[in-house]
């Protein structure tokens, strides 16, 4: 960035740690308009700017932004999975999930917002193999229990099955356990 898009966009940052979102996102714009065309810094925090003011779907723009820059944060996956499930567009969730973890396999935490993702657009089988993969590695992480035990009760009251009727109660009684 040049000197002026630089300071700028640190005059930007100072706005954003006091809340003052709106007068922090025009500096974020000066400093994405006087730099260099992949300004990113600017571009997430821009994207921040609108995600702290309830604006995710211009805040998932921005982000979709610095996404497109090679090669992209790992951080801004997780935060536009986050603004996606804030937006209940379950499947861009997910999408922008698996691309994340395309980057970086080992992110547990973007494969559980993955994995929420799927449970809520429907997905369960998909979801579930993504919960069971996390509960290898950490078995008494009771709130990913719970969240896998949602998802098979959403499975079961929409008349869907995974591996079978028998299996799925199996793995219902198994995560029971787990999670007494």
């Amino acid at each position: 960035a040049t000197g002026g898009a630089a300071t700028t966009f640190l005059r930007g940052l100072g706005l954003f740690a006091r809340g003052d979102l709106e007068p922090a996102a025009a500096e974020f714009r000066k400093a994405i308009a006087a730099g260099t065309d992949d300004f990113v810094p600017g571009t997430f925090y821009l994207g921040a700017c609108y995600a702290a003011g309830g604006r995710d779907s211009q805040a998932v723009g921005a982000w979709q932004t610095t996404l497109a820059v090679s090669p992209p944060s790992p951080a801004v996956f997780s935060v536009a999975t986050d603004a996606y499930l804030r937006l209940e567009d379950w499947e861009a969730a997910a999408d922008v999930a698996k691309e994340g973890l395309g980057a970086e396999p080992a992110n547990d935490d973007l494969r559980l917002r993955m994995a929420l993702a799927l449970g809520m657009a429907g997905r369960f089988g998909e979801a579930l193999d993504a919960f069971d993969g996390h509960l290898e590695r950490h078995p008494a992480d009771t709130e990913v229990l719970f969240q896998a035990l949602r998802v098979l009760y959403r499975a079961r009251a929409t008349g869907a099955t995974i591996a079978g009727k028998d299996d799925d109660q199996q793995r219902f009684d198994r995560y029971v356990r787990a999670y007494a």
